[in-house]
């Protein structure tokens, strides 16, 4: 073994050399100080989906820092996937009748000569709810039972009957009061707001939300993670561990079909822990036909917080009107309005507690994004209505989604099936936690392009709990799979290392391409066709249409075979995964080449489509790898965003 050892790393001339005594011992010293530091470079393990490689072709430099898993970077324009929006879409919830106004935790009717009744429900969890019903009095108030309620009027005159409607709102809760009567608030105790979006890939909120997604990143400083991968099928693969810290086959079984098995109530919520330390806590969740805990689980016996929406939508008014066709509205006001009105009264009503909300709204996005641009001015008009306000000063955000597309026709591309691995997650701190925390912050930042999962979120969740215990410069086993975002995930984690299967693992598999390869060729030659067309729209044609001076090199990436085969799960629980899927005709490419007559050095992916022969590439990647100075001076301030591209005439 030593003796290929030898053979192997030392040639022949330099062993001579070595032998006839030609070489000093100093200089034997450094050949071999470098043939251990190539090996460490060379043979590092690259495990990647039970894959092994020896070359760092495989890895992603972000920050001259190598990054074991490599993310695709896919484009939000690609063609395949056929996305329509309805930007039209303005529904009209302008019902003509309005009968009560709610007020500081009661209602009072405002038109004379209505005979009305509320009926309010009330009970826990997720189980049958007594009714109570009240008779309303023409402009005196009535305290609110719960939190929701139906009304039912007629006229005194005529004896019309009214359409039934139904409320939600926040009511005086004793309990609440009682418990936190006596606790003191201190600087550094923030609120925790989650509100998560059901079936929307971190790029699809991109193209959905664009006025959402500008308004984050460019005036909240939101950090969005573009290393979030899915750790399974549907949305409780991803809710349960993030909420609890653990998957649910680990838990106790809570399967409806099975009679002994128990309720929700015995998951360790993430929620108790915020109880326990004196927040009041909140949860809401639409469309409860589906429900995350209970279309195949138990549901809770008891009711999990102190406010407690779902049993909102099962009222038999509430129902009716959104499971119709293209239902957009409950009342006056839109479905989305109402979930988030919600959330705004329970802010407001308790100013002097800390709270921590969880929220997730689903009518919009589960079965398609027909609703989409309805969605992104509710959201956009919420952000900023909330960021107005004294309370966003404490209120650490968090928006999110669990997966992407599953049943649209986005999931039936290549690339929709990616994105159904890889959704958003949004930190948004307030000013107040970025100056006391500024090392979270820094790690949070680092993290962004490394591989994380919701059990990360679960274990960031309970560390903002209590920021002050938090050691920065604590290091974690690449195995660990429960690392709050505020320490610093292992850049050498893989899917192996939380054992992720592969199938649900969005990590790349590279290979090395000559630069001579005809699709290399073709592929460097629509990158700069690409860049030509933008550089064509600017004015007065200020910047040279670039050609090719030469390829420098090219790799080859595609997501691994059982991701790409991978269908959808065969069994009810989705956990056993069925590989029929034959359209595996996606690929990328990245490639450096330089380009005429700037002499720019660039780095740029293309996704190719084997089945339309179509590439697909976004300006965000393609990377300038030397300076251009001045070159771009004639539009440095007017096409600020292809500087990197032009060589100005002059």
């Amino acid at each position: 073994m030593f003796s290929w050892f030898y053979k192997l790393c030392i040639p022949k001339l330099i062993l001579r050399r070595c032998l006839l005594k030609r070489w000093n011992f100093r200089w034997i010293s450094i050949y071999f100080m470098l043939i251990s530091f190539s090996s460490l470079i060379f043979i590092y393990p690259q495990s990647n989906n039970r894959v092994t490689s020896v070359t760092l072709s495989n890895t992603s430099v972000v920050e001259n820092e190598i990054i074991q898993c490599r993310f695709p970077q896919l484009t939000s324009n690609n063609i395949d996937l056929n996305i329509t929006f309805q930007t039209s879409l303005s529904p009209t919830c302008k019902s003509q009748f309005h009968p009560v106004i709610l007020e500081d935790h009661h209602l009072r009717l405002t038109i004379p000569q209505m005979d009305c009744f509320a009926t309010f429900y009330s009970g826990e969890g997720d189980r049958s709810y007594k009714r109570t019903q009240i008779r309303l009095t023409y402009n005196q108030t009535t305290s609110l039972l719960s939190d929701y309620f139906s009304l039912q009027c007629d006229s005194m005159r005529g004896r019309n009957s009214h359409p039934r409607l139904s409320y939600a709102s926040i009511h005086y809760n004793e309990h609440v009061h009682q418990r936190l009567a006596h606790v003191k608030r201190k600087e550094d105790d923030f609120n925790v707001l989650v509100i998560g979006l059901d079936s929307v890939s971190r790029l699809q909120f991109e193209r959905m939300l664009p006025e959402t997604f500008d308004y984050m990143t460019k005036e909240l400083d939101s950090i969005i993670l573009k290393g979030y991968n899915i750790l399974g099928d549907g949305t409780p693969q991803q809710l349960i561990p993030m909420l609890t810290g653990f998957k649910e086959t680990e838990l106790p079984t809570t399967l409806r079909r099975y009679r002994n098995s128990s309720f929700v109530d015995i998951y360790p919520f993430v929620w108790n822990h915020y109880h326990q330390h004196d927040y009041v806590t909140g949860y809401a969740e639409d469309r409860t036909e589906y429900g995350i805990w209970t279309l195949r689980l138990k549901g809770f016996q008891k009711t999990p917080t102190d406010h407690y929406l779902p049993p909102f939508y099962r009222i038999p008014t509430t129902r009716s009107l959104i499971s119709r066709r293209n239902a957009h509205c409950i009342g006056n006001q839109t479905s989305i309005d109402v979930f988030l009105s919600y959330i705004n009264q329970f802010w407001s009503s308790y100013p002097k507690y800390k709270k921590f909300f969880f929220g997730f709204f689903k009518q919009y996005t589960h079965d398609g994004y027909t609703s989409g641009t309805l969605l992104d001015r509710s959201l956009l008009k919420f952000l900023r209505n909330f960021y107005q306000t004294d309370e966003h000063k404490k209120t650490i955000l968090i928006l999110m989604t669990d997966h992407g597309a599953r049943f649209s026709a986005i999931r039936r591309t290549p690339q929709g099936k990616l994105e159904e691995r890889l959704p958003f997650m949004s930190f948004t701190f307030p000013k107040l936690f970025r100056q006391k925390y500024p090392k979270a912050i820094e790690n949070l930042q680092k993290n962004l392009h490394r591989l994380t999962t919701p059990f990360d979120i679960h274990s960031t969740l309970l560390s903002l709990l209590d920021m002050n215990q938090m050691n920065y410069n604590e290091e974690h086993p690449v195995q660990q799979r429960n690392i709050s975002l505020f320490h610093i995930i292992p850049a050498q984690r893989t899917c192996d290392d939380l054992n992720l299967e592969p199938h649900w693992c969005s990590c790349l598999q590279w290979k090395t391409i000559s630069i001579a390869d005809r699709n290399i060729q073709q592929a460097t030659k629509h990158i700069i066709s690409f860049i030509n067309a933008q550089l064509a729209l600017v004015e007065n044609h200020l910047c040279h249409q670039l050609e090719l001076h030469s390829i420098h090199s090219a790799q080859m990436y595609r997501p691994n075979q059982a991701l790409l085969r991978f269908s959808k799960s065969s069994d009810v629980d989705g956990r056993i995964p069925k590989y029929d899927d034959k359209k595996t005709d996606i690929v990328f490419y990245q490639i450096t080449f330089e380009a005429n007559p700037s002499k720019g050095i660039y780095e740029a992916t293309t996704q190719y489509s084997t089945k339309s022969s179509s590439y697909n590439t976004d300006l965000e990647h393609i990377s300038r790898l030397n300076a251009y100075k001045s070159s771009a001076s004639c539009i440095e301030t007017s096409y600020s965003h292809l500087r990197k591209f032009c060589q100005c005439n002059n």
